[in-house]
């Protein structure tokens, strides 16, 4: 986590279950000013508070930044909350054959190969992906891997619920559609004369 400001220098941060501190002790009482910059890709900044009790000239924030106000023999900390992205994966199961099926929302893309995949690198949230009616093939299933995603055959639709740092794979099976052929021979080996159309044929 790197941060830059006015303390002295650049410094970073490592965290450990989730959390990691830097402290600076022995500063005079004066402002002080404290900015998250670059962030690691895949992760985005959320919040940032300061708690400085009781100050008759209390912390302040802006976006990234802290200003702080720090009075003789006080204690400030402040609390920067990152979160982690997640993925979202549309996966394709194609039974009978393969074609190229297309997808709208996020993930969004198409698919032309058996156990093809498009992906979305995302925040924690609500997403949905939903595919194109193709002709010649039923959509059979949709199955999502964790417990609060779902998947709808009716509409089509996978909708995925992903929490910091979660990858959530939904996967689509469609089946193609089967050929019938019926062949009728007649045979007249007495002198008859019948022909194949005289039958009516059903297929149930």
């Amino acid at each position: 986590l790197p941060i830059s400001g006015g303390i002295s220098s650049a410094f970073s941060i490592t965290t450990s279950g989730n959390t990691g501190t830097q402290n600076f002790t022995i500063l005079a009482a004066g402002t002080y000013s404290v900015t998250e910059s670059t962030l690691p890709a895949g992760w985005d900044f959320k919040s940032l508070v300061c708690d400085d009790g009781s100050s008759a000239e209390p912390s302040t924030v802006s976006g990234q930044t802290a200003t702080i106000e720090l009075e003789a023999g006080e204690t400030v900390t402040c609390t920067y909350t990152n979160t982690k992205r997640g993925q979202v994966i549309v996966k394709k199961v194609m039974q009978g054959g393969t074609d190229t099926f297309s997808f709208t929302g996020t993930p969004n893309g198409s698919i032309s190969a058996d156990n093809g995949t498009i992906s979305a690198d995302v925040q924690p949230g609500q997403f949905t992906s939903v595919e194109g009616a193709k002709a010649g093939w039923d959509l059979s299933s949709i199955q999502c891997d964790d417990g609060n995603s779902t998947g709808n055959v009716g509409t089509r639709t996978a909708t995925f619920n992903v929490e910091p740092g979660e990858v959530v794979t939904c996967t689509f099976t469609n089946a193609k559609h089967g050929t019938l052929v019926v062949y009728k021979q007649v045979v007249n080996d007495n002198g008859g004369s019948a022909v194949a159309s005289a039958w009516t044929m059903n297929v149930s």
